[in-house]
């Protein structure tokens, strides 16, 4: 594939705006061809053919779809790849690739607004105050002290790690990997059951796939403190939703704050949806300041593709 970068034809499966998707296309050389279109668009069936590359926005790349993709080169993901078959990826003989790390300061910055709405009580006190109360008495709890259990430690983790370590959290880390505790204060290694069960929040930073999926259940909730909130801004897959239901609807644990769900958009009649002991946001916590993480983004993309067309060991790829 070394020099074959000119006039790449590159389709992203998503609809954007015309302000957004110029600064998309800023982002790629101007002898490169950029589509952006939804799947099931016709624009987009006609592209499938045709592309070299492709940019999957938080949609399934099904072996159908490689299949019919006749020239594709390069798969191209954000963070995640759990949407992507790799098995008929490869047998293609098609690179696919993430960007592991691309939006680490988003997402933890998003887990802490999400920490910092439910112990602060932001939202309610704000209804209250616009409704004419003065809710003097319920102001909310502090950060320092409580116990984080961090539930994969990846860039991300890491990343929640450091703020809640500046808060003066106790932080309790599960990772399949090795982890290096040394350097940090009230941070230390723990098992599954010591995370679920001593945890005040559990913020969870897995990848999705089959060891993970259903990482927390019915079993795991049952054995949370009765205040626990659990946070997910990772997948979907990684909670059973149903038990998470159950659970928030009996008080079993404190609340949750959902970025991610079994299905996306979540369905207008989810039960979540009625709880007053969940925060929820539509998978946003990757895109926190519009314009400029577009930008980062795809120039990590482009820069990520280019060294994948030319061969560059440096290229992140999945293997």
């Amino acid at each position: 594939m070394a020099g074959e970068n000119k006039n790449i034809r590159v389709l992203i499966l998503k609809k954007y705006d015309e302000h957004i998707f110029r600064i998309i296309r800023e982002c790629f050389p101007p002898d490169w061809i950029v589509t952006a279109s939804p799947p099931g668009d016709e624009l987009q069936e006609s592209e499938l053919l045709t592309c070299d590359v492709l940019i999957p926005e938080h949609v399934n790349v099904t072996a159908q779809m490689i299949e019919t993709a006749g020239r594709l080169k390069v798969i191209q993901s954000g963070a995640g790849y759990d949407s992507i078959d790799l098995d008929a990826a490869r047998k293609k003989g098609i690179i696919a690739a993430n960007a592991p790390g691309v939006n680490s300061n988003a997402v933890s910055e998003h887990v802490f607004a999400f920490l910092l709405a439910w112990y602060k009580q932001t939202g309610p006190l704000d209804t209250a105050v616009k409704c004419g109360k003065w809710p003097r008495e319920k102001t909310g709890r502090a950060l320092e002290n409580l116990t984080i259990g961090i539930a994969g430690f990846g860039k991300i983790g890491r990343r929640v790690s450091e703020l809640a370590s500046a808060f003066g959290m106790r932080i309790l880390i599960y990772s399949r990997s090795p982890v290096d505790t040394a350097d940090g204060k009230n941070i230390f290694k723990a098992d599954k059951d010591t995370l679920i069960s001593e945890s005040d929040v559990i913020t969870l930073h897995l990848a999705s796939t089959d060891e993970t999926k259903g990482f927390i259940g019915i079993n795991e909730l049952s054995r949370m403190k009765k205040d626990a909130l659990l946070i997910n801004t990772a997948r979907g897959k990684l909670i059973d939703e149903e038990a998470l239901v159950e659970a928030l609807e009996k008080r079993m644990i404190g609340g949750a704050a959902l970025d991610v769900f079994k299905t996306e958009p979540l369905p207008s009649g989810s039960r979540l949806r009625n709880l007053d002991n969940v925060i929820l946001s539509p998978h946003t916590a990757g895109e926190p300041d519009y314009r400029a993480s577009y930008r980062k983004r795809f120039t990590y993309f482009y820069e990520n593709i280019k060294k994948i067309l030319e061969g560059d060991s440096d290229a992140v790829i999945l293997k």
